[in-house]
């Protein structure tokens, strides 16, 4: 988890800034203009020294890692061997302490050959080989290589090993082996020093730990407690350690797009990395030039996009989410020095004079900047240019200014297909640059302005003129020639034969039959046994007396399996819960105790 938590990205879709700037963008260099040479290069020498310590550290544990293994391996070619079931005994002489490396385990030559070595040992052993304790030992090696700096990693190789050896203490004490007498094996066997870091053996400073983890019982509910904490360290291990990322969501990407399966003319291609080398130079832009530039590049094929560097980013240009800013009268009234500022109402030059006739609440919004020395001129030598505007000015200039950018474009490329028609037709480059500009437009729009300002999406492209397509004139109909008029005589018709008398046949239907009506006999429905009875009064709920004592329905059912030719009386209550009155003798309702309404007062007989 501790590599899988940091690689998680959460990524929040966020709809893009748009902001206000002037035309030129200045874009900052990475360093600032204070930076010297001499703290770069200092700098730079730091993290390299930095580097080559990491380097030399990881390099000695690497070292010592193939030491070992190579011990190991040298351990397992040049020692006697012995298989027993799926465990490979590797016999070594003078070999104090036993330890398994996988399937091979270690155990020294004479003990084995005596069969000094207790059963409890080979199985702790056999239970590091077989639950396969030597991956993780493998796995933290590596990690210690990589992260050696962090104090951590050597916390939890202390802790994998000592949890390997309680794992292999339980399977010890499950096969019916006195926990005595396997401490005092332990103690027996174990070793303070030991050489091969990537085995597992039985080692002296856990095993205090180790025999309190035996004589510790867990039950199970602090087991299922134990786990479910585990659930809240993840929630805060993710919400810690893992990545979150802002993508800015791609403006009505889904509502119009603009076909770019043939791309653009190579002159275009030329214009655009004209403008990125520029760009790369000055690190500036000319924003209607840099519009034009991303409608080229969106316009472009894949190939092409493949070719060139993608323009830069900046945020949006669009006026129409300005806020409304109004002035103070104290501002007002300063404007009115002519010597400071210069005006202009609703984007027209105006005389400072012009402001008496105006009042503060009369400006819904105004923009004021700076003029150094260097950029005033003698028209408007002014410390200060402001931009007033009034709130239909306000509304024209900010509010609507997509709005009437796309109708603006809208015109254009109307008229733009029209020249092009009216062409040759073989090149629509700037049409599909208008086309690409007016679509990226129309999908920023929501859909409350679409309806709203009633705005259509641009129609397609004109296709372009195919040079091989030739035109053929169609041949000119020969003249038609009026048909001479032709004087036909009326023949007589021949006199009509006389027509023969004919007789029709027709075939009378044989009367309807009467139906004839079939005798069906009624039969009444069988009366309920007193058994049946009985037993639906039992799942209504009913109370039931016999001798005008209470008894069970299992007891009247009984009572009228034995006897079925009992009288019957059953009665309704008003708590709508049945009595039945059980008897040997006719039944008759008193009027003694609480009102009874007689439902059915009947004796049931035998059924014949």
């Amino acid at each position: 988890m501790a590599f899988i938590i940091p690689t998680i990205t959460f990524i929040k879709y966020v709809d893009p800034v748009k902001i206000n700037f002037d035309n030129t963008i200045p874009v900052t260099n990475s360093f600032t203009d204070h930076t010297t040479l001499q703290e770069l290069s200092k700098k730079n020498y730091t993290r390299l020294i930095l580097w080559s310590i990491y380097i030399f550290v990881s390099a000695i544990f690497l070292f010592k890692f193939c030491r070992n293994l190579f011990q190991i391996v040298y351990r397992i070619k040049n020692n006697p061997k012995q298989r027993s079931r799926n465990f490979i005994n590797v016999l070594v002489a003078n070999l104090t302490v036993p330890h398994t490396f996988f399937s091979y385990i270690f155990l020294n030559r004479s003990g084995f050959e005596n069969n000094e070595i207790p059963k409890e040992v080979l199985l702790h052993e056999q239970t590091h080989a077989k639950e396969k304790h030597s991956v993780d030992i493998i796995i933290i090696e590596l990690i210690q290589i990589v992260f050696w700096f962090n104090p951590l990693i050597y916390l939890l190789k202390k802790e994998i090993k000592l949890n390997h050896e309680f794992l292999a203490d339980n399977s010890v004490l499950n096969n019916d082996i006195e926990m005595s007498t396997y401490q005092n094996i332990i103690l027996s066997f174990s070793s303070k020093n030991l050489d091969q870091q990537l085995a597992n053996a039985i080692n002296y400073s856990s095993i205090k730990k180790r025999f309190t983890i035996m004589k510790t019982s867990t039950s199970k509910t602090s087991k299922w407690i134990r786990s479910l904490l585990i659930l809240p360290l993840i929630a805060i291990l993710l919400y810690s350690f893992t990545e979150r990322k802002q993508v800015v969501k791609e403006m009505g990407a889904a509502k119009h797009k603009t076909t770019n399966s043939e791309g653009v003319s190579n002159d275009l291609i030329h214009v655009y990395q004209e403008f990125i080398s520029e760009f790369n130079r000055t690190n500036k832009l000319n924003y209607p030039e840099y519009e034009r530039m991303i409608s080229i590049y969106n316009s472009m094929s894949d190939k092409q996009k493949a070719i060139v560097e993608p323009y830069p980013k900046v945020p949006i240009l669009d006026l129409s989410n300005t806020k409304a800013k109004a002035p103070s009268e104290s501002q007002f009234e300063s404007w009115k020095n002519e010597k400071e500022f210069a005006i202009w109402l609703d984007g027209e030059p105006i005389q400072n004079e012009k402001l008496k006739s105006l009042s503060a609440n009369g400006i819904s919004h105004y923009v004021g900047s700076f003029v150094h020395k260097n950029a005033r001129s003698e028209e408007f030598p002014q410390t200060y240019q402001l931009s007033l505007y009034t709130k239909e000015g306000f509304e024209n200039t900010f509010q609507k200014s997509k709005v009437n950018e796309y109708r603006t474009l809208s015109r254009v490329y109307s008229e733009s297909i029209q020249n092009y028609l009216r062409g040759d037709q073989k090149d629509n480059s700037e049409l599909k640059l208008l086309k690409e500009r007016m679509d990226r437009i129309y999908n920023s729009f929501s859909e409350k302005e679409l309806k709203q300002g009633n705005i259509l999406p641009a129609p397609p492209l004109p296709a372009k003129q195919d040079p091989k397509v030739v035109k053929i004139k169609e041949a000119p109909a020969p003249p038609k020639q009026e048909p001479k008029a032709v004087k036909i005589k009326e023949i007589p018709a021949p006199p009509k034969a006389p027509q023969p008398t004919r007789i029709e046949v027709v075939e009378v239907p044989n009367p309807p039959k009467t139906p004839q009506l079939k005798e069906v006999k009624l039969t009444p429905p069988e009366p309920k046994s007193p058994l049946n009875f009985i037993t639906d009064m039992t799942k209504k709920n009913a109370k039931f007396y016999y001798k005008l004592k209470e008894i069970s329905s299992d007891k009247a059912i009984q009572l009228i399996k034995k006897n079925d030719k009992l009288h019957i009386n059953a009665q309704k209550t008003d708590t709508k819960q049945p009595i039945i009155y059980m008897s040997n003798r006719p039944i008759h309702v008193g009027t003694k105790g609480d009102p009874i309404e007689v439902i059915e007062i009947k004796e049931v007989k035998k059924k014949n």
